[in-house]
């Protein structure tokens, strides 16, 4: 996937990133090829009390590949790896 920051750039990931207080360039750097992220689909939930950001796997790449939760509630951040 050649456009992987674009991608996420219109989705809002990397807005989600900056609110939760997290480097977006700094995790997903210009080497696509050995980015994990690469063949995750990303979701946003921005509401007035958290935001929330998920890093899900293809269905079919589910049972080898592992997912995120990102959030911010109450000011405090949550990192969730699930595999």
């Amino acid at each position: 996937m050649n456009n992987l920051i674009g991608i996420l750039k219109k989705e809002g990931i990397d807005s989600a990133c900056g609110e939760i207080g997290i480097n977006f360039e700094k995790i997903f750097h210009s080497d696509l090829c050995n980015n994990p992220y690469r063949e995750h689909a990303w979701y946003v939930n921005n509401h007035p009390e958290v935001i929330v950001f998920n890093a899900v796997p293809d269905k079919d790449k589910q049972d080898r590949l592992f997912w995120e939760e990102l959030l911010r509630m109450r000011n405090k951040k949550n990192f969730i790896i699930t595999y």
